[in-house]
């Protein structure tokens, strides 16, 4: 059985001042990225999401100078360095530095969230705002639609088809290229041909915010909900 476990934290109690204590804490390769964003807590729920991902490795047992993040793609990986080196003079198999491990970062509002697994994870979580209604026709396929009639529905379908394109896709993809039904709980995509087994996990956070993980294993697993 694998597992998934979930840190999220809030950043309220911050203020732009404590920029400089936590971007420290950030890998080289991910401080570009933070440096671009112009407002000051996007940068900081950038930081946490990754100071999240190294708490949560430690937490695990993993030395954490024996691992690094590449950032080069839309969904982040772990590698060993030194296993990267030596498959860069080698011309090794570039999987000899890969680590069995996923993760997935997300952020809305006051909130940041990481989630990691020895299987391929997403996480997403989002703010009910009164733009909700809006974004319908970016985010749900006309059967959904029709499933959706509550707030509750909207946020739980929509961080799930996040999570989903996360876990999956290796570059962003279209909301409504994924379509959901809930209909069957062990395969809820019901555009995928493939039907592998895709797990979803839903937590509301509070009555603002929603969070769903979705995990590609081929059982079950454990999962750890640590608020930070």
């Amino acid at each position: 059985m694998g597992f998934v476990h979930v840190y999220l934290k809030n950043i309220n109690e911050y203020n732009e001042s404590d920029l400089d204590r936590f971007l420290p804490m950030v890998s080289p390769a991910r401080l570009p990225i933070l440096q671009n964003r112009k407002q000051w807590k996007d940068k900081l729920r950038g930081a946490f999401c990754e100071i999240m991902l190294w708490e949560g490795l430690k937490n695990l047992g993993f030395d954490l100078s024996e691992l690094a993040v590449s950032y080069d793609t839309a969904k982040p990986s772990l590698y060993d360095p030194f296993a990267k080196k030596l498959v860069e003079k080698t011309g090794m198999d570039p999987s000899a530095a890969a680590v069995g491990i996923d993760f997935s970062f997300s952020h809305s509002g006051d909130f940041c969230a990481c989630a990691i697994s020895d299987f391929k994870v997403g996480i997403d979580i989002q703010e009910k705002t009164d733009r909700m209604p809006l974004t319908s026709s970016h985010v749900f396929t006309e059967k959904e639609a029709l499933a959706v009639s509550s707030a509750e529905d909207f946020l739980r379908y929509w961080t799930c088809k996040e999570s989903f394109i996360k876990c999956v896709y290796p570059e962003k993809a279209m909301l409504t290229s994924v379509e959901l039904d809930f209909a069957d709980p062990i395969h809820p995509i019901t555009n995928r041909g493939d039907k592998e087994a895709f797990f979803f996990t839903t937590k509301r956070v509070n009555e603002n915010y929603m969070l769903s993980f979705c995990t590609k294993a081929s059982e079950g697993y454990s999962y750890n909900f640590t608020e930070l």
